[in-house]
Formats: structure tokens, C-alpha cells, sequence
């Protein structure tokens, strides 16, 4: 068991956006007031849109107060290709950690190139132990060859040199493994999911929601399926008039999905919010809503088949049944646990289940009521303390 209270630990990760609400932020809130310093560094990926491009770095002291912060300088995408700004977030993580003048009990990195930094910086003795947290993986992470030769080079060497290996999804291992990786060099590993701020959300009863109105969060991108429910949605209005779709986020699929339901002649059934800025509003959208979407197109080397999607534990916090693809593992288990339906990539197929869970209110209310169930077992709190229990 690590015992977090009156140690120092150093966080590092990328991010496309504010850290609010994502797993390494929930990680800080949970450490804040607990360890007696934390380094929490932010470098944000180099074609990130909604942030500055600035590695930012913070600091708390045993009260959980910020005591120190620092935007570091800028190097623009443009002036440096992705291969360089990478390895300037590498130099950046060791120096912020030596600057800081501290030697710390954990080094947190999330994504193998910030655990590269943490290995090295045990080698001379800045850090005492080294945990890779691996919220994402596919076995082909870039699409030049030298490129993902690279970063599956330093991905076998922080598996196997890191003091323990943290994965949202056990198929994690197995994925690594059939690229080589082999479980029996690793570090001990341990299945740590995505959670969500069950407390923080406040669900609305039954009579409060539109139960017809079908949510789409996440970022319009190909790789999340966006696209399928519009092509299911004609055949659902035949049926029921009222049933309309909600996108709560943006993307690059935002114009070309406009652009179909015009087509289609859905338009005044489809509703884009656009990016959602806070944690506010993406639960103030989604828990005035009837069911979810996850329908994630199957492909051999999408990271989802091995990922914990963090939207859907945000969908069940909410209340809402959830619509999802047998892609990621947690498909198998909402199925068990009665908190949806899995369902395939097709839309006549999508169509007729959501037609059949519109028309069985009964069904539709146990779903709900198993959904909540389901998030309560993972609250963020829980799944930390359980954790570090564990190393």
C-alpha cells in the first residue's frame, strides 16, 4: 500500500484541453490537502485547438494551495514538427522537476514519452518511484512507420522499467502483447477505470427529462462514430415525431454532420451545442436527456478496443442508458449490469433498438435506474483510494 498522506508526488501529462473533469485533474483533487507537495505539469498536444500551446506547471503545498505557477514559453507546431515539440515537453518534465529542488516519493506519468521523463529523472535520483499510466493505446499510434517505431520503443521501455503500470482497460496488456510487449518483463500492472463525479451531478427525475432526445458528447471525430444516428434517425421519426439528437461538443465532423442532416431533412430534430467549456455544462445538457451514444465503428487498430471510455461513466452519472458498440470492454459490462444496450454499427439495426426502448417505458426506467447504479460503483474517490491500496 502507498500511503499518499505527507508524501510528494509529480504529475505529468498531454491534454487537448482544460484538465477539468479529466483523470489526471480528478487525480490532483484527490491528492490535494493529502500528499505534502504535488508537481502537476500540463504540456498540451502540439495540434491542440482550444488551449494555448504552453506547457503550464503547478504547484501545491501540504494544504493543497497553489504556491507557485509557470507558463512556460511557446514553441509554435509550424516552426518545429510534431517529433521536436515532443522532445521539448521531454526536456521540459526533467526540468521543471529539478527547478522545483525537490526529491519526490511518485512520479506520475501519463503516456509513455512523460514516463521516459520520470524514469530518467529516478536514474539521477529526483524521483523514487515511477508509475506509467496508460489511459490510451493502439498498436498504431502514428501513421508514419518511424514515428510509431519510436513510440512503441519507448512504450516496451517504460513497461518494462516503470515501478508499476496503471491501465484504464485490462486489454491493455493483451494489445501490448501482440505487439511484442511481453507481461512477464512488465512492471506489475493494475486495471485503474475511468471514474466520474457521481456526488457532483444532480440527476433529474423522470418527469424532468425529454426521454425522446438521444446525446451525443465527446468530440466530433471519425474514430467515435458520430455520424451513425443521423443515418438511423429518419427511420426513428417514422415512428416517434418528438425523438431528436443532441451533439453536446465540436469537432471536425461538426460542418459535414450539419451538412447530412439537411440532407436527410432532420435538421429541426438535430441540435449542436458546440464545445461544452466546463463540467457544468456538459451534465446541465446531458441529464435533461433519454439515452446515450457510444457507437464506436470496430477497427482492428482503434485505440478504443483497448481504452475505458470516460464519457460513458459520465452517461451513467447522468442517468442515461447507454447505446454502445462492442468495441471497448466496458460495452460487455453495461450489458451485464442492465445499464444499456449493446448495439452494431448499423443503422437500420440502431433504429430498431432505440424504437423498441422508446415504446417499453418499464424497460426504459430500469435502465436508468441500473446506469446510476453502475456510475456509483466509480466514483473518482473510490477508484483512487483503491489504487494506491494496491502499489
Amino acid at each position: 500500500m502507498f500511503d499518499v498522506h505527507g508524501k510528494s508526488i509529480v504529475s505529468v501529462k498531454h491534454t487537448y484541453f482544460e484538465s477539468a473533469g479529466t483523470p489526471e485533474a480528478e487525480l490532483i483533487r484527490y491528492l490535494r490537502g493529502k500528499a505534502s507537495s504535488i508537481l502537476y505539469v500540463r504540456h498540451p498536444f502540439p495540434d491542440a485547438v482550444q488551449i494555448p500551446l504552453n506547457t503550464t506547471v503547478v504547484e501545491y503545498d501540504s494544504d493543497g494551495k497553489i504556491i507557485h505557477e509557470i507558463t512556460a514559453t511557446s514553441i509554435p507546431p509550424k516552426e518545429c514538427n510534431a517529433l521536436l515539440f515532443y522532445i521539448k515537453d521531454l526536456i521540459f518534465s526533467i526540468y521543471y522537476v529539478i527547478r522545483s529542488g525537490r526529491k519526490y516519493d511518485l512520479y506520475i506519468g501519463s503516456d509513455n514519452l512523460n514516463t521516459l521523463a520520470g524514469l530518467i529523472l529516478r536514474k539521477i535520483g529526483r524521483v523514487r518511484r515511477v508509475v506509467y499510466y496508460v489511459i490510451d493505446f493502439s498498436p498504431v499510434r502514428f501513421p508514419g512507420r518511424f514515428l510509431n517505431a519510436v513510440y512503441q520503443y519507448i512504450n516496451k521501455l517504460c513497461c518494462y522499467h516503470a515501478d508499476v503500470i496503471w491501465n484504464v482497460s485490462e486489454a491493455m496488456i493483451a494489445g501490448r502483447e501482440n505487439i511484442g510487449i511481453q507481461k512477464e518483463k512488465s512492471a506489475p500492472q493494475i486495471t485503474v477505470p475511468l471514474g466520474c463525479m457521481f456526488d457532483s451531478i444532480h440527476r433529474k427525475p423522470l418527469s424532468e427529462i425529454d426521454r425522446f432526445s438521444i446525446v451525443y458528447f465527446g468530440a466530433l471525430r471519425p474514430e467515435h462514430g458520430p455520424g451513425l444516428i443521423l443515418e438511423a434517425l429518419p427511420e426513428i421519426l417514422k415512428v416517434y415525431p418528438e425523438a431528436n439528437v443532441v451533439f453536446a461538443g465540436g469537432g471536425e465532423l461538426k460542418n459535414s454532420l450539419e451538412n447530412r442532416a439537411e440532407t436527410l431533412g432532420i435538421t429541426d430534430n438535430v441540435r449542436f451545442t458546440g464545445f461544452l467549456a466546463t463540467d457544468e455544462d456538459v451534465y446541465n445538457v446531458l441529464i435533461g436527456c433519454g439515452l446515450a451514444l457510444a457507437t464506436y465503428p470496430a477497427d482492428d487498430t482503434t485505440y478504443k478496443k483497448y481504452c475505458d471510455p470516460g464519457k460513458v461513466k459520465i452517461y451513467l452519472a447522468c442517468g442515461l442508458p447507454v447505446l454502445i458498440t462492442d468495441v471497448p470492454a466496458v460495452a460487455r459490462e453495461i450489458k451485464e449490469k442492465g445499464a444499456g444496450v449493446i448495439v452494431e454499427h448499423d443503422p437500420v439495426k440502431l433504429a430498431e433498438t432505440v424504437c423498441g426502448i422508446f415504446a417499453d417505458e418499464e424497460r426504459y426506467e430500469h435502465m436508468r435506474k441500473r446506469a446510476v447504479d453502475m456510475a456509483a460503483e466509480y466514483q473518482w474517490e473510490t477508484i483512487w483510494e483503491r489504487t494506491f491500496a494496491k502499489i
